[in-house]
């Protein structure tokens, strides 16, 4: 009975000091400025006032929101595009003394024609690489996978056998068929790749 009775005294306690609060001025003063300032706030946010010249009320353009799509690089497959693969001619073409190597694989195999490598379809020579007579006597032509790889060893081997020193153009092209210890000017056989005209 007691709790009830401190209740009902508690609760009268708290309705006493509202009623009080509320007929203080400052209290409908302070109300009056909350509500001011959030109706205030609201109209702000919701529209806007044009100048006194250009009298009226409008409503606030909302901002528009664009998504940006970002993509992440794991999304994106490259497409790669194969290079074409250069024709045997093209290939040799492309190294710094292709024309020089070009008369002489006309020279040594009719441009390819004659080559047992091409002609057995085991792979590429034509240029007499690695193809002396005791050579292929015991183990055939001298083949190689590719046509690539074949000119690639001709380009070296003409650059070491001396063609870019000077005055050793004609000597380098004797050393291709007499081998590296030759050192004349000049031979028959180099006379007959310059001024041979490759069909290939």
């Amino acid at each position: 009975m007691k709790k009830v009775k401190h209740y009902f005294s508690y609760l009268k306690y708290i309705v006493v000091t509202i009623y009080k609060t509320m007929r203080k001025k400052w209290f409908w003063i302070t109300l009056a400025w909350l509500v001011s300032l959030y109706i205030v706030a609201w109209f702000n946010s919701n529209y806007e006032i044009k100048a006194l010249w250009k009298f009226g009320v409008y409503p606030r353009s909302k901002a528009i929101e664009y998504k940006v799509a970002t993509v992440s690089a794991e999304m994106i497959e490259p497409t790669l595009t194969p290079t074409p693969r250069l024709s045997e001619k093209e290939y040799a073409l492309s190294k710094i003394h292709g024309e020089v190597l070009l008369k002489i694989f006309e020279r040594e195999s009719n441009s390819g024609k004659k080559d047992m490598c091409r002609i057995k379809g085991i792979g590429y020579n034509g240029l007499g690489l690695g193809e002396s007579d005791a050579y292929i006597a015991e183990y055939g032509p001298n083949c190689f996978k590719t046509y690539e790889a074949l000119w690639d060893r001709a380009e070296k081997l003409i650059v070491d056998l001396g063609i870019d020193k000077d005055n050793m153009f004609q000597t380098a092209i004797c050393r291709w068929k007499s081998g590296s210890s030759f050192n004349s000017p000049m031979c028959v056989y180099s006379h007959e790749v310059i001024n041979i005209t490759s069909k290939f």
